[in-house]
């Protein structure tokens, strides 16, 4: 069977799962999720930085790029830990709209890490909106509307935002008639 790491870094990430650390100005950002995302860093490694990724494990919604921000403001002193063990700054906190019907709110902004992370968790509780998950697909439909306002699409075991699908039908059980 042939891993995607090699014997050092399976080190690291058990170092990480026992030295997981959170207080009120670090965060702790999804250890137990990182053996997926050297998978999202060597299919996003072409420098897309609109690429999101629908995370269930992370903590906060994470950007690299402080230009995908429609509102931000500076933060000091609030640092996040990266998949190799190392701990960053966070530089600005902030909105992003993603469409007009998914807005994220309290982004963290931490220039280093290349990815960008949608908190499955964060999504649930700062919005009234409930993210499905499928096989092949998930989706995210407001609970108040009932219209679909996102949608993921899974590869090598990731969920992946599809931007190109914004609204594209009005409930989710429309995607699929057995929900």
């Amino acid at each position: 069977m042939n891993l995607p790491f090699t014997a050092e870094e399976c080190k690291q990430i058990l170092s990480m799962l026992k030295n997981k650390t959170t207080s009120a100005n670090h965060v702790s950002n999804c250890p137990t999720h990182y053996e997926l995302l050297g998978k999202a860093f060597s299919l996003i490694s072409n420098g897309n930085r609109s690429t999101w990724i629908l995370d269930s494990g992370c903590t906060n919604h994470m950007i690299s790029d402080q230009n995908l921000f429609t509102y931000s403001r500076p933060v000091i002193g609030r640092t996040v830990e990266l998949l190799n063990g190392s701990i960053t700054q966070v530089t600005h906190i902030g909105r992003v709209h993603l469409s007009s019907d998914l807005i994220l709110d309290n982004v963290l902004c931490v220039l280093y890490f290349r990815l960008n992370l949608i908190s499955i968790s964060k999504l649930a509780s700062d919005s009234s909106c409930i993210t499905i998950f499928l096989s092949q697909f998930c989706v995210i439909q407001d609970l108040r509307s009932g219209k679909m306002i996102g949608m993921g699409i899974e590869r090598e075991g990731l969920y992946f935002l599809d931007q190109a699908k914004k609204g594209t039908c009005n409930h989710a059980q429309n995607l699929h008639p057995n929900l």
